[in-house]
């Protein structure tokens, strides 16, 4: 899989003064049926860890993982990933654009009646509506 990173369409994201959902589209392609996002020359990508349930004795979800490569093809492990933001704007930019890749991958899933499982910084969950909304209600 060849993955073009799209830094320059991230930093103009940052300099705007909300983070939108279609902002955050801005920073992401898809390769090769996958959805590939880019922050900070690292590009990010789904991994999906199925979630077994003892009682019904079947999958009941999957939990969205963070992946990341540098641009020479070496894993980023998802701790430096989260130490890569220097800001809070970039560490709310960085759990949106996570959780749309996330969102966006998923629909890969064979089995697309069963939860998903993404997990959300809480500098997000405080600080999020500073910086616009990412989820908008209908």
């Amino acid at each position: 899989m060849t993955i073009t990173t799209v830094d320059s369409v991230a930093q103009t994201t940052l300099s705007s003064p909300s983070l939108t959902l279609e902002e955050i589209k801005r920073s992401t392609q898809q390769v090769g049926g996958d959805v590939l996002s880019t922050f900070e020359n690292i590009s990010l990508t789904s991994h999906f860890q199925p979630i077994y349930s003892i009682d019904h004795q079947k999958i009941i979800g999957y939990e969205a993982l963070i992946r990341g490569k540098d641009n020479d093809g070496n894993n980023i492990t998802p701790d430096i990933i989260f130490d890569t933001p220097c800001d809070e704007r970039s560490s709310v930019y960085l759990d949106r654009l996570c959780r749309y890749t996330h969102v966006a991958n998923s629909q890969k899933l064979k089995d697309q009646d069963k939860w998903l499982f993404i997990n959300v910084s809480s500098l997000a969950c405080e600080k999020g509506r500073n910086y616009g909304t990412f989820f908008p209600i209908y």
